[in-house]
């Protein structure tokens, strides 16, 4: 476990980290840098993005992976992908979930939309 001292006080960056990914703030530029990663067609850069919060921050966001094809220009996975992403939230809402939380964010439905 690293350990990063700032003066007196010592921070433990796990915990950090917790902190920074369980924040909205995080997803929402996630979700803009992906945006803008669309616009430029850089499906190369979105990959990147999906296989760093996968593999450093155990976040499996699908929709980064459609994303991916949409920048690609597999237009048609990509809309198939966001229907499924969008059924799975919209079915959510209607059963009641035990675990209390959604599978996908309110700031993502609202980018898929």
């Amino acid at each position: 476990m690293h350990v990063c001292s700032l003066g007196q006080a010592e921070v433990n960056l796990f915990e950090l980290t917790i902190l920074i990914i369980k924040a909205p703030e995080f997803e929402f530029v996630i979700i803009a840098f992906v945006q803008s990663l669309i616009k430029l067609h850089n499906s190369v850069a979105i990959h990147g993005v999906y296989a760093w919060l996968k593999n450093i921050h155990q976040l499996d966001w699908s929709w980064v992976q459609a994303c991916e094809h949409e920048a690609a220009g597999n237009i048609e996975q990509a809309a198939y992908e966001y229907k499924l992403l969008l059924n799975e939230h919209f079915k959510s809402l209607s059963i009641v979930n035990e675990t209390g939380e959604d599978s996908i964010s309110v700031g993502v439905v609202k980018f898929l939309t």
